[in-house]
């Protein structure tokens, strides 16, 4: 399986501010929110017959410490996941 497939665990830390203004107001960022925590990447190598095809990388982040908690859950340390396709960096 190392052939077509392979998997990684690794440690996160994210950091970033999003825009709340409308476009015709002047630019306005929200505050700083950050995160960090663990994660695990499955990537596909080779698809048979589809050699071509770029590598397949499904992702799964869980975020367990977070700077900012939501108004629902007010835990800053906590067991939440993420899902996702492809890899960002």
């Amino acid at each position: 399986t190392r052939k077509w497939l392979g998997i990684n665990m690794y440690l996160f830390g994210d950091a970033g501010a999003i825009n709340y203004n409308s476009p015709d107001e002047a630019l306005a960022f929200g505050d700083i929110r950050a995160d960090a925590g663990v994660g695990v990447t499955a990537t596909i190598k080779k698809f048979g017959p589809l050699q071509t095809v770029k590598p397949f990388t499904i992702r799964f982040d869980m975020p367990l410490l977070l700077s900012h908690t939501p108004a629902v859950k007010p835990d800053y340390f906590g067991f939440r996941w993420v899902v996702g396709i492809g890899r960002t960096f």
